[in-house]
Parts: structure tokens; C-alpha cells; sequence
């Protein structure tokens, strides 16, 4: 499936939310990560759901429609050139990027923080938990 480009931002943010013109790519799956995107959406921020084009978000459709309500959604092939290219010219755009990739995964993709460094987004959010130092290293999930 092609990369496609993010649909229209949600409604839902209100005016004088405080997060309110930051943009935010969220490339996490499961609970912990959606939910962190979730809670800055609620507080007004462009979240951008960014899924992969083969499963994309594996939840359960009822964890899907809870944790991505006020997030736009993008699906983008990251194992091809192309898709990250597509990602990186979505961080020229974002404040944050949040992600819940095991250790190693996003550098191996081409988008690790080596790469997103050198565009302007001001956050780069990794779950605690999975840094490579913290006891449990290579846990999926957050």
C-alpha cells in the first residue's frame, strides 16, 4: 500500500488549549505510547498517528477507537526509502515525536535519532523502559 498523507485535523481541540499548535508524530502501539499521544491530543496538540501498511495498529478495535480518538492517521512504509523519506519530512514539521520501537529498531530503519536530530522537532520521546541500560532492555510495548 503507498504511503498516504495524514487525514484532517481532528475537531476536537479546543481554542486556547494549552498545547495548541504543537504537532506531534506518534509511532507507538499498544497502551502506554497511544495513550501518552492521547492525553496531548485531549490537551489541543496535532497529533499524527503514524502506522505501518502492513497490520498498522494491532489493538483490539476498541483500544483503537478509545486511544486514537483526536489523532489524525498516516500509514508509511518505513522499510522503504521512500517511507522514510516521508517520516522525515513529517518531522521538518513536528515539536515531538514519540515512539515505542525496542532498542535499535528506529536507527535500523533509517529514522533513529542520529536522523531526527537534524530536523526541528524539539522532542524526541523514547519510553523509559526501554532503554538498553534498564533491566528489561528488549520489551515491546510502550
Amino acid at each position: 500500500m503507498p504511503e498516504s498523507s495524514p487525514s484532517p485535523a481532528p475537531n476536537s481541540a479546543a481554542r486556547g488549549a494549552p498545547l495548541q499548535g504543537v504537532r506531534v508524530l506518534d509511532l507507538t502501539r499498544l497502551l502506554p505510547g497511544p495513550m501518552c499521544t492521547l492525553h496531548l491530543g485531549d490537551l489541543g496538540a496535532d497529533v499524527i498517528k503514524v502506522e505501518d501498511t502492513g497490520e498498522g495498529d494491532y489493538a483490539a478495535e476498541a483500544v483503537r477507537t478509545l486511544v486514537n480518538r483526536n489523532k489524525r492517521a498516516i500509514r508509511i512504509d518505513l522499510k522503504q526509502p521512500a517511507g522514510v523519506a516521508a517520516l522525515l519530512r513529517l518531522c521538518e514539521q513536528a515539536d515531538v515525536l514519540v515512539e515505542g520501537f525496542r532498542p535499535g529498531v528506529m536507527d535500523r530503519l533509517g529514522v533513529g535519532y542520529s536522523a531526527v536530530a537534524r530536523q526541528p522537532a524539539d522532542c524526541l520521546l523514547q519510553p523509559e523502559r526501554l532503554r538498553p541500560d534498564r533491566p528489561v532492555p528488549r520489551c515491546p510495548g510502550a
